[in-house]
């Protein structure tokens, strides 16, 4: 599968059956079905997006804007797609719409065991800011991670390059 034929759009009601398999897969404690619904239809300060390709949702990303700050809210890959580039197309796009919409920095939780999470938010220049402890429904900690000034010239060279290297690969 290439990257290029892969379209990254905002999220739409008909996606949320597809959206839900993929949070079931993979998460131990999936948001209930109508969150998605209640995030595209009703959260003013919600953006997300799915990444699909010939009609499949291969997964899903979003955020909060709240003034000047993008906090990653969930992501997602669905199994049979991962190891892909698939989450870093999507969490491209995310900081590319944060960019788009004034955001300054960006923030998230991620699972303290999720190493391949983490590494992809590494390559977006976040850096582990704090943690929560026993953060997830089953006990997790969470590590906060964080990239300041996204609108600076340095992030959006990183973006270049980041964008450059998925299909350069291809």
């Amino acid at each position: 599968m290439k990257l290029k034929e892969i379209l990254v759009r905002p999220m739409q009601e008909e996606d949320l059956q597809a959206v839900q398999v993929i949070e079931e897969a993979s998460f131990p404690f999936s948001w209930p079905a109508n969150s998605f619904l209640n995030e595209i239809r009703d959260n003013q300060v919600a953006c997300y997006l799915v990444a699909q390709r010939e009609g499949i949702i291969l997964g899903y990303c979003g955020v909060w804007i709240i003034i000047d700050e993008g906090h990653i809210t969930t992501m997602a890959v669905h199994p049979d797609y991962r190891g892909k580039k698939i989450g870093k197309l999507l969490m491209w796009y995310m900081m590319d719409e944060c960019l788009k919409r004034g955001v300054r920095w960006s923030t998230l939780e991620v699972r303290k065991n999720g190493d391949v999470a983490q590494k992809l938010y590494l390559s977006f220049g976040f850096s582990v800011v704090g943690e929560r402890k026993e953060y997830y429904q089953n006990g997790d900690d969470a590590l906060i991670m964080s990239v300041g000034n996204i609108r600076d010239t340095s992030f959006k060279k990183r973006m270049q390059r980041l964008w450059d290297d998925m299909f350069r690969e291809e």
